[in-house]
């Protein structure tokens, strides 16, 4: 005799109600949810695992991607990221310290270990350069 499928969440028997094979198993559709608790949205074959757990992607981008470094921000970056100054970042948050411009291409100076385009790199050299003259 054939062995019945069971569903992993309820462990009843599959029988005719609506399922989803996923993770190499047969789960009644609206026991197929995402893992994470406050979210338990119900997965289709659009997921992903972590920790051999299913997960809908804005949960898994959440628990797996970095969050920007601009104070201001702290959304999770997907897409076109930069590193630098040992923090993730979205292109138009990395900016220069002076202008307050994004800084293109994630290309910037230091300057008191903070981020510079070259203009303001060198005018902001240039004032410590003097209050250093003067003292």
């Amino acid at each position: 005799m054939a062995q019945r499928a069971t569903c992993p969440e309820c462990r009843a028997e599959v029988g005719s109600q609506p399922t989803i094979f996923a993770q190499g198993q047969l789960w009644h559709r609206e026991h197929f949810r995402c893992a994470n608790n406050d979210c338990r949205r119900q997965l289709d074959a659009n997921y992903q695992l972590f920790e051999n757990r299913p997960y809908c992607l804005e949960c898994h981008a959440n628990r797996r991607n970095p969050r920007c470094a601009l104070e201001t921000c702290q959304q999770v970056l997907a897409g076109e990221v930069y590193f630098a100054l040992d923090n993730y970042w979205h292109p138009q948050c990395f900016r220069c310290e002076g202008c307050s411009r994004p800084l293109e291409g994630g290309n910037y100076y230091l300057v008191d270990n903070r981020p510079y385009d070259l203009a303001c790199h060198w005018g902001r050299r240039l004032a410590l350069q003097n209050r250093n003259d003067q003292l």
